[in-house]
């Protein structure tokens, strides 16, 4: 038996009659479970158009951004390999300041300056004449001593004369005798202690001349030449040897004002290729003097962080771009019908035709015109001109 089903649970639903009015309501079971369902699938299609709709608001307002790039002549560059040759970073020639012999040469051509002297020269005589030296100034400090005896005792005999000129026992002339060598022995005091001072001054300067007779360089630096041997007599302001310093590296060129240009440009650390080896490689200089006869200016680029031997005559290359005659054209912006290349101007939509000169990558190398500037934009080709 079916039992009618309660209020709480139906759904009053109007039922339109054929003459259009609602004489009657029908009362149809509720199912909540049906109603969760058509309101999840409703709440799902909702969310995918919503999606949908953002998804291609997205793609419309990107469409124009990726459909077409924005070509722009160019200045026309050029791809310039320079190779050059490495040398050491300073270079020292070293000559000796005393005279006399070599009695020992530590380092040879090659080797690597360490802690020890580079050459050390004889140094006897100089060695004598520091020990007479000592000898004055001992005979110098015993005469000062004397004097400053006798200054005592001479001051004693003044005070004593002096007292007894006030009771009237001893004479004007004796005090003034008194007074005499006093004042004869103090000025001779002063005298012996300036050519003391004069004594210590020569002292110094011996102990500096045979600081000189042991001829140091810089640690870490590189014999390159060698022009004295152990036993050779050495002289004042002659040239012993030349060392050098390869902690750096450096490149010299002789390079054209573009060219220096091109190198200004670049950044501070830029890369190079040294013997093989990718290194970074730095400007060391930029010589402002021209060089009439070449034409050029003086370049060098200093290498520091090389592993490999360092040394001069490695290979060294790296890459610039310079400035060359003519203006660079987007490849994809030259129309090319019947051997006539043309392009378009973005600002009339005119044509004007080129004179293709040479490639570069993406973009063709062209004589430069009247309409034809860097800065110049240009509408893209239907049939652009393919690469060579």
């Amino acid at each position: 038996m079916n039992r009618p089903h309660r209020m709480s649970l139906q759904r009053i639903i109007p039922l339109k009659n054929q003459g259009g009015r609602f004489p009657c309501h029908a009362l149809r079971p509720f199912h909540p479970e049906r109603l969760s369902a058509q309101r999840g699938i409703t709440m799902t299609c909702f969310s995918c158009a919503r999606q949908l709709i953002i998804i291609l608001s997205v793609l419309l307002l990107a469409g124009p951004v990726y459909a077409e790039k924005d070509l722009v002549v160019s200045p026309a560059l050029k791809d310039l390999a320079l190779t050059g040759y490495t040398r050491c970073f300073r270079s020292v020639t070293l000559t000796s300041e005393v005279a006399g012999k070599a009695i020992r040469v530590n380092y040879k051509t090659g080797d690597a300056i360490g802690d020890n002297p580079f050459i050390e020269i004889d140094p006897t005589f100089i060695n004598l004449s520091i020990k007479n030296n000592k000898l004055q100034t001992d005979q110098m400090d015993s005469r000062i001593k004397s004097m400053k005896s006798n200054v005592h005792f001479l001051n004693k005999s003044l005070q004593r004369v002096k007292a007894l000129r006030k009771t009237q026992n001893a004479t004007e002339v004796k005090y003034d005798e008194a007074a005499n060598l006093l004042n004869e022995a103090v000025h001779e005091l002063e005298a012996l202690k300036l050519e003391k001072n004069m004594l210590k001054l020569s002292h110094d300067r011996l102990m500096e001349e045979q600081a000189r007779y042991k001829i140091f360089c810089f640690k870490g630096w590189v014999v390159t030449a060698l022009h004295v041997e152990e036993g050779e007599s050495v002289q004042a302001g002659m040239p012993l040897a030349e060392v050098s310093d390869y902690s750096t590296l450096v490149v010299p060129f002789s390079l054209s004002g573009e060219e220096v240009k091109a190198f200004r440009d670049l950044p501070p650390s830029f890369d190079g290729i040294l013997d093989s080896i990718p290194v970074k490689v730095s400007i060391h200089f930029i010589n402002p003097k021209f060089d009439e006869n070449t034409r050029k200016l003086q370049l060098e680029l200093a290498i520091k962080d090389y592993a490999g031997d360092r040394r001069g005559g490695l290979k060294f290359s790296t890459r610039i771009k310079v400035i060359t005659d003519g203006i660079l054209i987007p490849r994809n912006a030259v129309r090319n019908r019947f051997g006539n290349p043309k392009v378009a101007l973005k600002a009339t939509g005119e044509l004007v035709p080129v004179m293709i000169l040479g490639e570069s990558g993406d973009s063709l190398i062209a004589a430069e015109t009247d309409k034809l500037i860097p800065g110049t934009h240009l509408l893209p080709a239907d049939n652009p001109v393919s690469g060579g």
